[in-house]
């Protein structure tokens, strides 16, 4: 969307400018949340539990954008648990929610803090970022 401009000049002669609002990235992941097997929203998972990691993701052109959502889960130590992506597409200025793939915790997988990532690439054969990697921590007992 446009940014509209008031500038006043010394002889008070008021001029209105309309600058293009070009953001750094064309989406925003706007909230991002993990659900268990149960639907409920949480951040605590035990082994054989099921993590739903959901995004809402805002396009912040006037332009359709495609590309693709990915979550990468790590272990405490470290250790890539989980690679999903999803193809998504994105109406101009929509906002709307990403269901990606479910990860099931594996009874011998490590306890202790995991860290999710979301990134939104233009491909994986071009991983041009198209919005800013969000981060969150959730626990394994």
């Amino acid at each position: 969307m446009p940014i509209l401009l008031i500038k006043a000049d010394r002889d008070k002669t008021v001029k209105i400018y309309y600058q293009k609002f070009v953001p750094e990235y064309p989406l925003e992941i706007k909230t991002v949340n993990l659900y268990n097997q149960y639907g409920q929203k949480t951040t605590e998972f035990k082994r054989g539990d099921t993590v739903d990691p959901r995004i809402t993701v805002e396009n912040l052109t006037g332009e359709v954008v495609t590309g693709i959502a990915i979550f990468q889960a790590k272990d405490p130590t470290g250790r890539v648990k989980l690679l999903s992506d999803i193809t998504v597409s994105f109406n101009p200025y929509e906002t709307k929610e990403v269901n990606m793939p479910d990860y099931n915790i594996k009874s011998d997988d490590p306890t202790g803090y995991w860290e999710g990532e979301f990134y939104i690439w233009k491909s994986w054969e071009q991983p041009v970022p198209l919005c800013r990697v969000v981060e969150l921590l959730f626990h394994v007992t």
